[in-house]
């Protein structure tokens, strides 16, 4: 055998203890009694030298199914395994790119130097595949280390400059996926206290955030993952514009480009999870039911398939699913089967909110399920979500739902005809909303009728024709949909 053989060479680094770990090891590659790898790292271990002629001759006497050079890459493979003590991470694409260079870092420690650059090869190939640059940059100054131990000074001066170049286009991919990943923090900051602009001041902050150079310009260069940024900034954008048609296009952009079949999205699917809950919003908001039906689909296969998720990701599919059935239910008019949702969405919250499930999400959930109950007839239920929802009491939260809650609250007191209770909880109302600076024309003219319900000069038929005839000349505003408040007017 040549002296140079990798596996030849690999096996005479080990030291003794990690020779017993490896024959222990190779039992697990025992098939049908044969013991192949085991016989052939014997074999190799005891000789100081050993022809390629006698190698043959001793595996063609073995007459083993398998041929030798099978086996002598099998051994390799398992001798690192043994070493590295690492499992194997099937077709997760970053488990790959881990494990190979860990073995690359092995190799290179024993001096097996080609052999190591073959294998971070291995990594950078599935790295780029998946355009991991996060993970391609270590790689590439791994490379750039190993490779001045075996090439030549032109080699390596030629090597080097390639690798700079690599080095420089990854490091501007994490440059761009880093100020997308800051902007969609700032906007969540944003859109979990103010919701939708409803003042000039809010609109203000809006514009600012989304004049941002970085969402001026859609770059062919960008990676996949910078561009699914940009394509959901701009939905946002043109969402809470009011353009549903447009933000439905770029969501759709962004869908297209995410793929659950691609082994990156199937292992880590945060992104493409997003892609469909943005889906399901705007088709919710443009009440198109085949195709919010047909994301849902996508959204359930994804789940029954996808037996890697893990706890976190089966609580974010838990959450876009029963969200954007509650919306569905309350813009159709289906209040029924989003009561109907109720247990399941009671335990999902129980199991999940020790698993990142936020308070703000557990909040809208108790107040969508409370006006679901309300319009399904059932009070009791309403009057208990709706109290569980303000007790929350969190301040970091949406805005609006929390005024709504207070506003809905309002609204089930006058149903049961707890008229002192609106004559001291209106004023309170009015006040927490004047504070937060959220009084809409809408809100105030709901709380003027509430507020004079207790009066004896009240004429409940005469005082709802009047507020509905007032909220029909306003543009048509949120806490008009989200409760729904014609269809509470009708029930009254």
């Amino acid at each position: 055998m040549n002296q140079n053989d990798a596996l030849y060479r690999l096996i005479k680094t080990l030291s003794r203890g990690e020779k017993r770990a490896v024959q222990f090891y190779l039992n697990n590659y025992d098939k049908k009694g044969e013991n192949a790898l085991q016989l052939l790292f014997k074999e190799l271990n005891k000789k100081t030298s050993l022809s390629n002629q006698q190698l043959n001759q001793w595996h063609s006497t073995q007459k083993f199914k398998t041929r030798l050079s099978v086996l002598k890459s099998k051994l390799f493979k398992a001798i690192l395994e043994s070493i590295s003590g690492q499992i194997s991470f099937g077709n997760n694409p970053v488990g790959k790119i881990k494990q190979y260079s860990n073995y690359s870092f092995i190799l290179f420690q024993r001096g097996l130097f080609k052999d190591s650059v073959n294998y971070l090869l291995k990594a950078k190939e599935v790295a780029l595949e998946i355009q991991n640059y996060f993970e391609l940059v270590p790689l590439i100054k791994q490379e750039q280390e190993i490779s001045r131990h075996f090439l030549s000074i032109k080699s390596y001066e030629e090597k080097i400059k390639f690798l700079n170049e690599e080095l420089k286009t990854a490091q501007f991919h994490i440059q761009t996926e880093w100020q997308f990943v800051e902007l969609h923090k700032e906007l969540n900051k944003i859109y979990r206290r103010l919701d939708k602009p409803k003042t000039q001041s809010e609109k203000i902050i809006y514009k600012k955030f989304f004049s941002n150079d970085l969402l001026k310009r859609d770059n062919i260069k960008w990676s996949r993952n910078a561009k699914a940024y940009y394509f959901n900034l701009k939905m946002f954008y043109h969402s809470i514009s009011g353009k549903t048609e447009t933000a439905l296009k770029f969501a759709e952009k962004n869908a297209n480009i995410l793929n659950p079949s691609n082994e990156y999205d199937k292992y880590i699917p945060e992104m493409y999870l997003v892609a469909l809950n943005n889906l399901l919003i705007l088709n919710v908001e443009s009440l198109n039911k085949k195709s919010f039906l047909s994301v849902l689909k996508q959204l359930d296969v994804f789940a029954e398939k996808a037996s890697f998720l893990n706890e976190f990701q089966l609580r974010r599919i838990f959450e876009i699913k029963y969200s954007a059935l509650l919306q569905f239910y309350l813009k159709t008019d289906e209040f029924k089967k989003g009561f109907n949702l109720k247990n399941e969405i009671i335990n999902g919250i129980e199991k999940y909110k020790f698993l990142g499930l936020g308070q703000y999400r557990i909040l809208r959930f108790y107040f969508n399920l409370a006006v679901t109950s309300f319009y399904a007839d059932n009070m009791i239920s309403a009057h208990q979500l709706v109290k569980k929802a303000i007790d929350l009491k969190d301040t970091n939260t949406s805005l609006s739902t929390l005024i709504y809650c207070r506003i809905f609250d309002l609204i089930l007191h006058y149903q049961k005809g707890d008229y002192l209770y609106l004559a001291n909880q209106t004023k309170n109302v009015k006040r927490y909303i004047k504070k937060q600076n959220r009084v809409g024309k809408a809100e105030q003219l709901i709380l003027n009728f509430l507020s004079n319900a207790y009066k004896n000069s009240f004429s409940e038929k005469n005082e709802i024709n009047i507020l509905e005839t007032e909220l029909r000349k306003l543009e048509e505003t949120e806490i008009l949909q989200v409760l729904p408040i014609y269809k509470w007017l009708q029930h009254s």
